[in-house]
């Protein structure tokens, strides 16, 4: 049998090693009170509790196919992927996981167009009010 680990405690008449003795789990109201003791730190009780389990791995990178040569055959989100350059970054599976392509990608290019004052051009002041309803809208939906 191994060796019970040492101990030492201020309590007169206590083990000098860790046990767990019968009286430590006699009574649900002492039993925390007991932990004092040499005699009960090797109860289940007076133990520390576990560390957690570690976390589960992060889920496979989803399969990927657009049909473009060098692209990678999983989704992922390169550092090069732009939002204002949706329409052809989220074409590509090196670009599909980045969050702004999980807009539909004619958002991204009106959005685009909005921020560098481009789209419909007329004549007064409701199509300029317009293009800005939508480009403030997206702002808000994209949280930009």
């Amino acid at each position: 049998a191994p060796k019970p680990a040492a101990c030492h405690s201020e309590i007169t008449g206590d083990f000098s090693y860790v046990a767990c003795s019968p009286f430590c789990t006699k009574s649900a109201k002492t039993m925390q009170h007991n932990c004092a003791f040499c005699k009960c730190k090797g109860c289940a009780h007076c133990l520390p509790p576990p560390p957690p389990p570690p976390p589960p791995p992060p889920p496979p990178p989803e399969n990927c196919n657009s049909g473009l040569s060098g692209d990678l055959q999983v989704k992922s989100c390169a550092p090069f992927c732009k939002a204002d350059r949706g329409s052809k970054h989220c074409a590509m599976c090196k670009c599909k996981a980045c969050s702004f392509c999980a807009v539909p990608v004619a958002i991204h290019s009106l959005t685009a167009q909005a921020a560098h004052g481009q789209g419909p051009r007329e004549h007064g002041s409701h199509a300029q009010k317009s293009q800005n309803d939508v480009h403030g809208y997206l702002q808000k939906r994209l949280g930009q």
